[in-house]
């Protein structure tokens, strides 16, 4: 038994591990210099681009918020990516005044492919914009999103991100625990690391490029599972200048089935590990050369190093420990009692320490995310359930070579 009492407290030290490391990464973030550099110009000029493949049922929505901004869009600068005429979006486009674009490399299935065709598209027809803004069909806009962005055009930063909130986050725990996601990546992560001029992480679409990256790229060069990823990894190694937007609103719609959410999860994880192992090698030479952001580059190329540490030494503290405890019932040893009490409680705090975290997470988005109360007392409940389930995601993005971009069916056409 001193054997199993070593290997309790060698698991112990993993999460111990992971934490210090966790900590460490919160402090060299700090260590960025990067300076800005203004733009003059009051009014800059727009375009947005929507990938939108089958998105009648959902698009509408985005155009009428589009046509309500406080700060003036010309519809026919709206620029919606589909595959075919016969698309009932292609019509919708018609009656906004939007301008259709049909792709021609139907091969090529990814968002960012379609970026990239949507770009080449503007070019050969001599279009220039100051700022390229993306969004996904299912997307809605507070009214002064585009008009909360423009400043931060004019501060001198390169790309900036809008505050995700959700559409239909009182449909069901998992669309509600699916925005906590969201929650995580900029309430807590992106908020803290604009504080220090940090690169943050960017998630899905609500943001802007400058023209001066577009020209730069010569399209849009970001073809992976999540282009979104792939991008923050490029503008890493780059120093470009990043930040997230907490009063430029919009609203997305999350999926409401485990399926849905788990297919969209592990395709998220796949993604993150195929951006990985193409851009660490480049950053870990990037660091060779007094980089003006080396505290984003070192937090990088950390990653999720702090989180395999300590999810680690929990499953294997609790698995340990139970398969001891059976085995001592099996043989009538009276220890197993005292081991199935050290998985119970293992996992009692674990719950205990994630069901904190979600109320700290709901305290801080309380004014702000598009749910109900009774939703976020169950929400809290329930989401340390979901974030257990991000490890079998992980196993299967791991061990499957072959992911796709499958689509997910919006639905959703106004915030609920």
């Amino acid at each position: 038994m001193g054997l199993l009492s070593t290997l309790n407290i060698i698991y112990i030290v993993l999460i111990i591990i992971g934490f210090t490391i966790f900590c460490y990464v919160r402090m060299i973030e700090k260590k960025n210099t990067f300076q800005l550099t203004p733009k003059n110009k009051k009014n800059p000029s727009i375009c947005i681009l929507i990938p939108a493949r089958y998105e009648s049922k959902v698009i509408e929505g985005l155009f009428q918020s589009i046509q309500e901004q406080t700060y003036q869009v010309n519809m026919k600068d709206v620029y919606v990516i589909i595959e075919s005429k016969d698309d009932p979006t292609y019509e919708l486009s018609k009656k906004y005044h939007v301008t259709p674009i049909i792709r021609k490399r139907l091969d090529l299935k990814r968002k960012g492919y379609a970026l990239d065709e949507a770009i080449q598209y503007l070019k050969e027809k001599k279009k220039v914009y100051d700022l390229y803004f993306i969004f996904d069909a299912d997307n809605i806009l507070k009214e002064d999103f585009i008009e909360q962005m423009i400043p931060y055009y004019q501060k001198g930063y390169d790309i900036t991100l809008g505050y995700r909130n959700c559409k239909n986050g009182n449909e069901s725990m998992i669309a509600s625990c699916s925005t906590m996601t969201f929650s995580m990546l900029n309430t807590l992560i992106n908020q803290s690391k604009i504080n220090y001029h940090g690169n943050i992480i960017l998630s899905g679409t609500g943001y802007f490029v400058t023209q001066e990256l577009i020209q730069e790229w010569n399209g849009f060069p970001f073809h992976s599972l999540t282009e979104d990823y792939e991008m923050t990894l490029h503008s890493i190694l780059h120093g470009y200048k990043m930040y997230y937007n907490i009063d430029a609103e919009f609203y997305d719609e999350q999926p409401i089935t485990y399926q849905q959410s788990k297919k969209q999860r592990i395709r998220w994880i796949k993604g993150f590990i195929n951006a990985r192992k193409k851009y660490i090698p480049l950053l870990k030479e990037k660091l060779k050369h007094n980089p003006k952001n080396p505290g984003s580059i070192r937090s990088e190329m950390i990653g999720v190093i702090p989180y395999i540490f300590m999810v680690t030494g929990v499953i294997l503290f609790i698995l340990q420990n139970l398969m001891t405890a059976i085995a001592c019932f099996i043989i009538g040893n009276p220890l197993g009692l005292i081991y199935l009490i050290y998985s119970i409680g293992m996992v009692f705090i674990i719950y205990a320490v994630l069901l904190i975290f979600s109320t700290y997470l709901l305290d801080k988005e309380k004014t702000t995310l598009n749910l109900t109360e009774t939703v976020k007392i169950n929400t809290i409940i329930c989401h340390p359930f979901f974030l257990v389930t991000y490890v079998p995601c992980a196993l299967h993005a791991l061990f499957r070579k072959n992911i796709g971009w499958d689509r997910i069916e919006h639905r959703v056409t106004n915030i609920k």
